[in-house]
């Protein structure tokens, strides 16, 4: 996989990472990752889409949107596809790896 990830910085006062770094793998799959700097795990977090809909798998580690604003990236992310692929009704289905806090905790911005 031609990507390099970002491991954060020194002082997370001083981080000018995106707080989602964003990967398209390829046409169908994105991988997102929550930066260092908002929560130390990182989580990783993959948007795939489909011809009816699209699965967001896990919601990372920060419930807040104002330092993980999971919801606006997959929205923007979910317009930009659907711009050259329009389908009616499109919708987002959540799901989850399992149950610990670094996989669900922003499942209150949907």
């Amino acid at each position: 996989m031609d990507v390099r990830w970002i491991h954060g910085s020194p002082s997370a006062k001083h981080n000018t990472d995106p707080d989602i770094q964003v990967h398209a793998h390829d046409a169908h799959t994105v991988i997102l990752r929550q930066n260092m700097a908002v929560d130390y795990e990182a989580p990783f977090l993959f948007l795939l889409f489909g011809e009816t809909r699209a699965v967001l798998i896990d919601t990372g580690a920060t419930a807040s949107a104002d330092w993980f604003p999971l919801r606006r990236v997959v929205d923007e992310l979910m317009e930009t596809w659907l711009t050259t692929r329009p389908r009616k009704g499109y919708e987002l289905l959540v799901l989850h790896t399992h149950p610990h806090g670094d996989h669900v905790a922003g499942d209150g911005q949907f």
